[in-house]
């Protein structure tokens, strides 16, 4: 029996327009009523995840900065600095055309930027740096060594002391790969990206909220 959903926010239950459909927030709702908590586990900062969680009306855990911040019953828990990312930013602006989002501001344990150029030039130059560079199809995000979203859902699990069997996760970027473990439900959308459909149980017909809708109409939950 499913008891957690743990769902990315930019690309999976909102469009690439960043907006959340009103069936898809009704939704959402419903499964909540339910007994089922929704988890949001996201590379977007902390305050930004906040307004989306009490926009729709959840209760659920929030994982910011790609698994970087974890808010849980109104504690803050930060596994990571970013002195380490603003460091290899630094050094990426002297070797190529990037640019900052606004978001950076508020940035605790890591950074973001702007590039159109090949992604394996800034990947492969990250190398020389104790650091991930992840796409979230928004931005790429410099991480820590150990920081990503699959370090939330292990948090998530001791926190709610639930089995892995007992959740659901959902996606549609390479950010949200290590959350795919192994012995937790996995499901993509159409809009998500081949790896992810490839380790999913189920892979819906329709993207972004829609998308969503249906994976939980699929496993029961609605």
């Amino acid at each position: 029996m499913i008891k957690r959903i743990i769902l990315d926010i930019d690309g999976t239950i909102t469009d690439m327009k960043l907006q959340i459909s009103p069936d898809t927030i009704k939704v959402l709702r419903i499964i909540e009523e339910k007994g089922v908590r929704i988890d949001l586990c996201s590379g977007n900062v902390l305050p930004v995840m906040i307004g989306i969680r009490n926009i729709i009306g959840l209760k659920g855990f929030l994982a910011a900065e790609n698994g970087g911040i974890i808010l849980s019953d109104n504690e803050i828990r930060k596994d990571f600095s970013k002195d380490v990312p603003i460091e290899v930013l630094k050094a990426m602006k002297t070797k190529f055309q990037i640019t900052e989002p606004l978001t950076n501001r508020w940035r605790e344990t890591s950074t973001a930027f702007y590039y159109s150029g090949n992604p394996e030039l800034v990947k492969d130059y990250a190398k020389e740096f104790d650091v991930s560079i992840q796409n979230s199809k928004f931005a790429y995000h410099i991480l820590n060594k150990g920081q990503n979203k699959g370090h939330a859902v292990d948090v998530f699990l001791k926190l709610s002391e639930i089995r892995k069997d007992e959740v659901l996760v959902c996606g549609d970027s390479e950010n949200d790969i290590s959350m795919y473990m192994e012995g937790v439900h996995k499901a993509a959308l159409s809009n998500s990206v081949d790896i992810l459909k490839e380790k999913a149980e189920f892979v819906a017909n329709k993207d972004y909220g829609e998308g969503v809708v249906e994976v939980l109409n699929h496993f029961g939950l609605l």
